[in-house]
């Protein structure tokens, strides 16, 4: 896992890749020099455009780890409450009908 923690501090983004000058620039200004192989390589732009998007790419990051939380959060919530419903139902069904398991086991044997 990548520890995000690391890259707090860093310059906020959006970040330009100009292939023509072989730098980075952010919004504030500031130049950050590509230094991604050789000039000559099909990859270096790629790989400088992959490094111009490193704070989109970083909070894509976070975002995902938050609605991730939310998702896992919401289905523990969500698996307490069928829980505590199928216990409910089956309280009443014993209740009601005291021998509704037993006789829907039988019918579930007989229907495989």
């Amino acid at each position: 896992m990548i520890d995000t923690d690391k890259y707090e501090g860093h310059t906020e983004g959006p970040w330009c890749y100009y292939h023509s000058n072989q730098f980075i620039e952010t919004e504030e200004g500031i130049h950050l020099f590509t230094n991604c192989g050789d000039i000559d390589d099909p990859a270096y732009d790629a790989n400088s455009e992959l490094v111009a998007d490193a704070p989109l790419l970083l909070a894509e990051v976070k975002r995902l780890r938050e609605e991730k939380t939310f998702l896992w959060e919401t289905y523990l919530k969500e698996s307490a409450e069928v829980k505590r419903l199928r216990e409910g139902i089956n309280e009443v069904m014993n209740e009601c009908w005291p021998n509704a398991t037993t006789m829907m086991k039988k019918l579930m044997e007989m229907i495989e």
